[in-house]
């Protein structure tokens, strides 16, 4: 990564963080749109991850006794069960992927047939905000459009709406770090079924390891020393230490 690249996110950073301010939506948006256009995209999730959970962090802390915890409980239940979905195929998504999610997401409002409208403190509501809303934050990095759907026609208070919604965005965010997070070190060494393996040898290793008995095999073979040299033996014993 260059020091313009770093440059550019900084910049993003900060600009992204006014207009969030300001008119409290897209800042999230704009911010994933330029990760994902500069690195990978599972580090671009993470990166987003850890500043938008700064950012929802701060106003569920600023709203924190008007949060309204049973539809809190209700998410966690629906976001922990997509999560493990999603952890059982090692899902990334491509960039265009990524890019088209970030475009159309604004219009999901739109999506909702006329006279059905979604409310997060009706019962179950709570648990399919968080499966859906979890969901697409894995799949695009953002989801405030589509949490908005489900905030939209509730009687809650605009603090309870802020401070639950801060909340519930912290908690997505704290997910999609680590889950990418868990992907990207997964990818950085020796894993089975999609889980590190701690304390095994990256499989390198043991191919070079195999390689080099292999190799005192065969110039034994070549020049039939086989068992008869007491010295070769201790010399192929402590090689195999060796290398084990």
């Amino acid at each position: 990564m260059s020091i313009v690249d770093i440059l550019i996110i900084f910049v993003s950073i900060v600009v992204t963080s006014f207009i969030s301010g300001l008119l409290s939506l897209g800042g999230g948006t704009i911010l994933m749109g330029v990760f994902v256009w500069i690195m990978p995209v599972a580090l671009a999730m993470m990166l987003h991850g850890l500043t938008q959970f700064v950012s929802n962090g701060s106003r569920a802390v600023v709203y924190w006794k008007h949060i309204r915890w049973p539809l809190i409980s209700g998410y966690v239940i629906g976001a922990l069960a997509i999560t493990g979905i999603f952890s059982l195929i090692a899902y990334v998504p491509d960039k265009a992927v990524v890019f088209l999610l970030c475009g159309t997401l604004p219009f999901a409002n739109y999506v909702i047939p006329k006279g059905y409208a979604l409310d997060v403190t009706k019962r179950g509501q709570s648990v399919t905000c968080g499966f859906v809303n979890t969901g697409v934050m894995l799949t695009s990095g953002v989801s405030g459009p589509v949490l908005d759907v489900f905030f939209n026609k509730t009687d809650l208070t605009r603090f309870q709406i802020m401070g639950t919604k801060g909340l519930i965005q912290s908690l997505a965010h704290c997910l999609k770090v680590i889950y990418f997070g868990g992907i990207i070190l997964a990818t950085t060494g020796e894993f089975d079924m999609g889980i590190p393996l701690v304390g095994r040898k990256p499989p390198g290793v043991q191919i070079r390891q195999q390689d080099e008995r292999s190799a005192i095999s065969q110039i034994c073979a070549v020049h039939d020393f086989g068992d008869r040299s007491d010295l070769l033996r201790s010399w192929r014993h402590a090689a195999d230490r060796r290398l084990g």
